[in-house]
């Protein structure tokens, strides 16, 4: 009965198995018709195949997160920088969308992107590729994945 779902990678409650097993783990998750956020793919304590998970995301129409919080010194994950820079110049390559976020775990960070857009700034992302530049993209793409769950 969700309107969507989000799926990560989170340590707590799962096993690191490589880059390319977690990949196909994800790219998994992606297939289910409800999924359409893949949380901060981000760090190399749980590595990914970022070629792999970009295009996957592409075809499944996911969007991948850009986690502020991420990027935050004191809870920066590790290889972070990096890695997003990998990411982010895949998802412009092949058109692939994002989603950016607080992803806070305080409620003073609630809102707080400025990490995420200092990062995209930098390398001169494409803002068409985000989703959630304002409400009615947001629910424009969560729509666009419901029609095709409605036509199945």
């Amino acid at each position: 009965f969700l309107d969507y779902g989000i799926v990560g990678i989170h340590l707590m409650c799962y096993e690191d198995v490589g880059a390319e097993k977690n990949t196909d783990n994800l790219i998994e998750c992606m297939k289910h018709p409800k999924v359409n956020f893949i949380s901060h793919p981000d760090s190399d304590d749980s590595p990914v195949n970022y070629e792999r998970l970009v295009k996957a995301a592409k075809k499944y129409d996911v969007a991948l997160e850009l986690n502020n919080n991420s990027l935050v010194e004191k809870h920066r994950r590790f290889n972070c920088y990096e890695n997003y820079r990998t990411m982010l110049k895949l998802c412009m390559e092949h058109r692939t969308n994002i989603i950016v976020s607080s992803d806070a775990h305080d409620p003073s960070q609630v809102g707080k992107f400025d990490l995420a857009i200092e990062l995209l700034e930098e390398i001169d992302f494409d803002e068409e590729l985000i989703v959630n530049t304002s409400k009615e993209k947001f629910k424009e793409f969560i729509a666009r994945k419901n029609r095709v769950i409605e036509k199945k």
